[in-house]
């Protein structure tokens, strides 16, 4: 019944372009530099709002991992909170200081509305963090995704 969703780990805006084209409004989160004006450009004349958060459980001041390629070039994905080792698919070469932010404290500051249609996490490893900083936030819809690791 809310035409309304939370993108956390929104990329490049994939699935929030979508959302925002069948009439919802949206706040998206991503705290990977590569993808800040892509997503500033998304939400300019769209019902939505761009933070460069990262997701957590708790608000705090954390290293972030960003994923390069052969080239030692950021990628567009598998960047993450979480250090992965060992792992062919990824190679975090660099890391950045983010600001966390928890959905309850979002909630409480006014920036989160505590009923929202959709509620998509995408963190790489990081999304039960995520849900457990949750609150009183209640979606009629959860898309999280869960990342395997080798093995």
């Amino acid at each position: 019944t809310q035409k309304s969703f939370i993108d956390i780990g929104a990329e490049k805006g994939i699935f929030a372009r979508f959302l925002l084209q069948a009439g919802f409004e949206g706040i998206l989160f991503e705290p990977c530099p590569k993808h800040h004006t892509i997503l500033r450009e998304l939400v300019h004349h769209a019902p939505a709002r761009f933070f460069p958060y990262a997701i957590d459980s708790t608000d705090r001041e954390a290293d972030f991992y960003i994923n390069c390629d052969e080239q030692g070039k950021p990628t567009d994905y598998f960047h993450s909170l979480w250090y992965v080792a060992d792992d062919p698919r990824i190679k975090h070469c660099q890391k950045i200081r983010v600001t966390c932010r928890c959905l309850q404290s979002l909630l409480q500051e006014g920036i989160l509305n505590k009923h929202v249609g959709i509620l998509k996490i995408d963190t790489e490893g990081n999304d039960l963090q995520v849900l457990k900083g949750i609150g009183e936030l209640h979606p009629e819809v959860l898309i999280c995704e869960f990342f395997l690791g080798k093995g």
